[in-house]
Formats: C-alpha cells, structure tokens, sequence
C-alpha cells in the first residue's frame, strides 16, 4: 500500500498533468472557433475536465493536511518523549 507521501507526489503530477490537458482543450476551442465551428462537445469536455481537476486539488489539500498533522502528531510524540525521560533523571 503506498504510503501518504508517495500518493501526494502521485497526485501532484495528475494535476500538473490536467492542466496541460486544459491548455489544449482552451486551444482546441479557441481553433474551432476561428474556424466556425461548433466548439459545444470540446466545451462538455472542458467542464468535465474542470471538474476532475477541481476534485484532484481538494483531494491534494486533504492529503497535504494530513501530512503536516502527522508531522505535528510526531513533533509531539517526541517532545512527549523527551520530557518523560528528563523526568526519570
């Protein structure tokens, strides 16, 4: 099972990934435009597309989330530690 960090680089390259695929569905409007035509189905593709990225971020800022709470659970834990063994000296 992969660990958080590993699924939060996995994720970031999905997203940096979604915006190139958003740059090229911006450009492929943009050109069926100039050439009139109808550019509804690659503007259905845009909003759906919009869309996973809108959930891939939320997902990313929960997992980032995560990590720093960890990273503080484990701050605590040891300063916890540390404090217990100062005491039995």
């Amino acid at each position: 099972m992969p660990n958080i960090e590993h699924m939060l680089e996995e994720l970031e390259a999905d997203i940096a990934a979604g915006e190139d695929q958003l740059v090229r569905q911006r450009e492929l409007i943009a050109d069926q435009e100039i050439r009139g035509q109808n550019p509804a189905f690659a503007k259905s593709i845009i909003k759906e597309l919009k869309a996973i990225q809108a959930k891939q971020v939320a997902l990313r800022e929960k997992l980032r989330a995560e990590v720093t709470r960890r990273a503080w659970s484990d701050q605590d834990m040891r300063a916890a530690e540390s404090w217990t063994s100062s005491e039995r000296m």
